[in-house]
């Protein structure tokens, strides 16, 4: 069973340093299910950038509060959603990634969770130059709890 847990319905632009944050909504279901599978499927649309090499970081946060900056304390209860980052190196297209989070949930060993939030950032690693821009048309993220 696949539903939608959250969807964008304007284009956003990430710009040098920044991010978004976006919060889920009745997270506490996942945490009912400890034997099911728990699967996140992220969807980001018609992604454009100024140059290649730029590196989209997501992470979902469990903690229940929003983020008000990108400090490494404040992903303590995170799990890095792609793993290892994804790298933007064509224009025009999009990134549609899946990622089993039963383990996480369930090595935290949450009982109640109401809300949490997927946190969304740009960077370029090799050396962070000044006005680097990713647009998407859209982002959508989906849950699917396999029994």
């Amino acid at each position: 069973m696949i539903e939608s847990f959250i969807e964008t319905n304007e284009s956003i632009i990430f710009s040098d340093k920044a991010f978004i944050s976006l919060k889920l909504n009745h997270f506490c279901e996942l945490v009912l299910h400890k034997n099911n599978k728990i699967r996140i499927w992220l969807k980001f649309y018609s992604i454009e950038a100024d140059e290649e090499g730029i590196i989209l970081d997501v992470f979902l946060s469990l903690d229940d509060r929003e983020m008000d900056s990108l400090r490494a304390e404040n992903y303590i209860d995170s799990i890095a959603l792609f793993g290892i980052t994804k790298i933007i190196k064509e224009h025009h297209r999009g990134i549609d990634h899946a990622i089993d989070i039963s383990k996480f949930i369930n090595g935290k060993n949450i009982k109640h969770l109401n809300n949490c939030f997927i946190n969304i950032s740009i960077s370029n690693r090799k050396e962070l130059k000044q006005n680097n821009k990713v647009t998407m048309d859209k982002i959508s993220i989906l849950k699917e709890i396999i029994i």
